[in-house]
């Protein structure tokens, strides 16, 4: 077990360095083949959970299945109780008919009109298998948390929309060119 920690370590590593060299367009060219993409939820007291921003545009037009992600999200993580606290996880779901592994992040960002004193939001990042499998994830965890943390800064500073949508292309991007150093 060791050897093999170990081996991933080295290949966390490699693939580190190896991103450096691979170009922005050649990921582009692979992240759809490599991630759905990502989804930022928000949970409505009336209504309950909303997907708020999605990316590639082109996921809206799934709306039930965004809801489905949305509320399954939800209802896994429960809720932050503490803005300064967050949750996050791993599992499986089915999207487009096609079965995919969601990296969910949950957080809080304090609000005073809410009922609660504060919005709850869930952001999910929906990769294809083989490159979305659990271990692999994992390898990249500490990398991903970044992406999502900065994400979270944008929300509760209430960043231009953009800003935010331009941050989880980004980790669609990062993973990627992690996906193609890994092949290497």
């Amino acid at each position: 077990m060791k050897s093999k920690l170990k081996k991933s370590l080295k290949d966390k590593q490699f693939v580190l360095d190896e991103i450096t060299r691979i170009s922005e367009r050649e990921a582009q060219a692979k992240v759809d083949e490599i991630s759905f993409g990502l989804i930022l939820a928000f949970f409505l007291h009336e209504t309950g959970p909303i997907p708020l921003m999605v990316t590639p545009e082109s996921l809206s037009s799934f709306e039930l299945a965004l809801h489905a992600l949305a509320d399954r999200s939800f209802s896994i993580f429960g809720f932050v109780t503490n803005p300064d606290e967050t949750k996050n996880a791993s599992f499986g779901f089915q999207f487009q008919k096609e079965k995919c592994t969601v990296f969910g992040y949950d957080f809080a960002i304090l609000n005073s009109e809410s009922p609660d004193n504060k919005d709850s939001f869930i952001l999910c990042f929906l990769v294809r298998p083989p490159r979305g499998n659990l271990e692999i994830l994992s390898l990249f965890y500490h990398e991903l948390l970044e992406y999502y943390q900065k994400i979270r800064g944008l929300m509760t500073i209430k960043a231009d929309q953009e800003l935010v949508l331009k941050e989880m292309h980004n980790v669609r991007l990062f993973y990627a060119k992690a996906m193609l150093a890994l092949v290497k």
